[in-house]
């Protein structure tokens, strides 16, 4: 039983491999000149990698003509929170829903972001962990990314 978890586990990292490298040789041979540009950009933000760039790219690609803001940008992603309220009552405030594989890359790069030492985006989720909690503050978080 353990020996067929252990192989299954080392196809997957094999696949894993495989699929960085396929993306990564399809950043290289794009035609467009600026997507290798655009993932150095996204590379520098605190939490964000090569594989979440690479992600962003693939989604949103490297035209930004077609989203007037970036709120815009984030209602698309899914990333902006509802504003559902009446008569003075305030009800549920889900986000909305938008690209899944984006919305996903965001959230992990919060995670990640959230632990970075001494960067803004930490100094955020810890504001926020203390009024909304980890998961939601995670959310807010990508959609400040």
């Amino acid at each position: 039983m353990l020996g067929e978890v252990l192989t299954h586990l080392e196809e997957l990292a094999a696949g894993l491999t495989r699929v960085g490298e396929r993306s990564t040789e399809e950043v290289a041979t794009n035609a467009d000149p600026f997507v290798p540009e655009a993932i150095k950009l996204l590379d520098s933000i605190p939490g964000i990698g090569e594989r979440a760039a690479q992600i962003s790219i693939a989604e949103m690609g490297v035209d930004m003509s077609q989203f007037p803001s970036a709120a815009h940008l984030s209602s698309w992603a899914g990333m902006c929170p509802g504003n559902n309220e009446s008569a003075g009552k305030r009800r549920s405030g889900q986000t909305t829903k938008g690209n899944k594989q984006l919305r996903t890359a965001l959230v992990e790069a919060a995670w990640v972001a959230s632990r970075v030492k001494g960067s803004l985006l930490a100094a955020k989720s810890q504001r926020l962990v203390k009024r909304m909690g980890k998961k939601k503050a995670l959310v807010a978080v990508g959609h400040t990314i």
